[in-house]
């Protein structure tokens, strides 16, 4: 079964199971291999699942059939990638939110470096705040020519022709992961990733321990790990009790949304370039879709292929919904 966003109709319902300490993962999971092979899942190598038990559960691909084959929690002795460095995506307009954000990072220990800007430009302590990418830039900053030449997605829902918010939204996002591309080869020698927020990501420095304990149950092979989402869910993309696979749907004509929210994730280092390939050759879409595993809908599957993108159950970072959106039309 291929990966590509479409409008599925699954039962939804809201994760409550909260992980335990386990074993972590070897740090050579940091890792652009591959998805497990579906061969994996043959009688002789796969471990029964408790999702492949349930008809209503089956599995959504041949990637999410081979990851219920292997052993949970991983019972290898090395450490999670540090989370070493945040940086964080506000537009330099709201400084209500910059607020609210500088004051729940302060909590932070000292070696986790904070980026601050408008929109993962660099640092106000380095005295160089530059504009962040709202909707104007969006539509005529040179810079994103590029990226404006590809269009607007056309699909009929969610639409977002037209929508510079939701273009700035991407441009956004795109702007901290080439940051980060430049960073990645230190980062992967020193087994070391960003976090990657929001304005509005609600967190605090127990996300830290809850990474180091969700890493027993985070698949060898991964670009994209979702910390924060919303929305609905569906038990075919469940690789174990904490890992689900980011299968991103918002069908027609009114959702809901499934496996949606891009305010809190970390990109596998040495799958950056992947990333960033599959947001700037698609066409401007919701940058949670783009970040999700399926192709975008109205992509071609063969040029964008699926992301290795994971979600965590349950979310380890919600919204703060007393602020108002950022990015309408």
């Amino acid at each position: 079964t291929s990966l590509t966003a479409t409008a599925m109709t699954t039962t939804t319902s809201t994760a409550t199971a909260t992980p335990t300490t386990g074993a972590p993962m070897p740090t050579t999971s940091v890792s652009t291999a591959a998805a497990a092979e579906a061969d994996a899942s043959t009688p002789a190598t796969c471990l029964a699942s408790e999702w492949d038990r349930q008809p209503r559960c089956k599995p959504a691909s041949s990637e999410v059939r081979a990851l219920r084959c292997l052993r949970w929690p991983s019972a290898t002795p090395f450490a999670a990638p540090r989370i070493s460095h945040i940086a964080y995506l506000n537009l330099n307009r709201d400084v209500r939110r910059r607020t609210w954000m500088e004051g729940q990072l302060q909590s932070f220990p000292a070696d986790v470096s904070v980026e601050r800007g408008g929109w993962g430009q660099v640092s106000a302590d380095q005295q160089e705040r530059q504009p962040g990418v709202d909707r104007a830039a969006a539509e005529h900053d040179p810079r994103f020519e590029f990226l404006r030449a590809r269009g607007f997605n056309d699909v009929k829902y969610p639409r977002v022709v037209g929508q510079w918010g939701v273009a700035g939204c991407l441009f956004s996002h795109l702007e901290v992961l080439w940051k980060l591309r430049s960073n990645a080869t230190k980062l992967e020698v020193e087994q070391k990733v960003w976090l990657i927020l929001e304005d509005d990501a609600i967190v605090s420095p127990r996300i830290l321990d809850q990474w180091r304990q969700l890493w027993p149950y985070v698949p060898d092979q991964w670009d994209v790990l979702r910390l924060g989402w919303f929305g609905g869910h569906t038990c075919s993309a469940r690789v174990n009790s904490f890992i689900d696979v980011a299968m991103w749907a918002d069908p027609p004509p009114y959702g809901p949304c499934r496996y949606c929210g891009s305010h809190a994730y970390v990109v596998n280092p040495a799958s950056v370039e992947k990333v960033i390939r599959r947001l700037e050759g698609s066409r401007i879409m919701h940058v949670d879709c783009l970040l999700g595993a399926p192709t975008a809908p109205l992509e071609e599957e063969d040029r964008l292929p699926a992301l290795l993108s994971f979600v965590a159950r349950p979310t380890l970072s919600v919204q703060n919904d007393t602020f108002p959106s950022d990015r309408p039309t």
